[in-house]
């Protein structure tokens, strides 16, 4: 019981703590102190939302179960990472490394397939920042999953269950996500490389 307190920390939030399981490094176990997991509740019911509507988790970690544990609350998930194991960084860290032309190019393309995922799902974001994405590279290119911020925090998240308004809440997000995290990090980037 609680042996994941004991378990490497890969992540931790305000109110959140991520630990890898060192049996299956291809899971982890996200937690709340119960007392402190408004967040929590609300990601944990979404995922088992998702998953009764079987959702594709190509974009998003899988879900394996809810973790409910002593005074802790959480989800046990896919631990997203590169082919070889190592750990991914995140989309405001890999915007921050010198990138080519190239680079910048698949981050866009990158970018748009998790948009047409996430629509083409009607999986909603709350939260859309660059910490909540990883950067896989893959052989055949970069790939961006989001592993944190889904689900509605609206009190009747009605765009969770209309696919119509998810898609329109979802563009919303995302043209204001485009316009004032990824262009302004890109541009910012460009003029201090030249």
């Amino acid at each position: 019981m609680l042996e994941f307190l004991n378990w490497p920390i890969i992540g931790s939030g305000a109110e959140r703590t991520c630990y890898r399981d060192p049996n299956d490094s291809l899971r982890c176990v996200k937690v709340s102190k119960k007392t402190q997991a408004k967040q929590t509740q609300r990601e944990l019911k979404y995922y088992e939302f998702l998953a009764k509507r079987q959702v594709s988790y190509s974009h998003i970690p899988k879900f394996y179960r809810k973790v409910d544990e002593g005074d802790y609350v959480g989800l046990e998930m896919e631990y997203v990472c590169n082919p070889n194991g190592e750990s991914a960084p995140d989309l405001h860290k890999f915007l921050k490394r010198p990138l080519s032309n190239v680079e910048i190019t698949a981050v866009y393309q990158a970018l748009e397939q998790l948009k047409n995922y996430l629509i083409n799902n009607n999986i909603v974001p709350c939260d859309l920042v660059l910490s909540n994405f990883l950067v896989l590279t893959r052989p055949e290119g970069l790939k961006i999953m989001m592993v944190d911020g889904l689900g509605g925090a609206e009190l009747l998240p009605i765009a969770n269950y209309i696919a119509c308004f998810g898609r329109q809440k979802i563009e919303r997000k995302w043209v204001k996500f485009m316009a004032e995290r990824i262009t302004p990090t890109i541009e910012e980037f460009r003029i201090r490389t030249n």
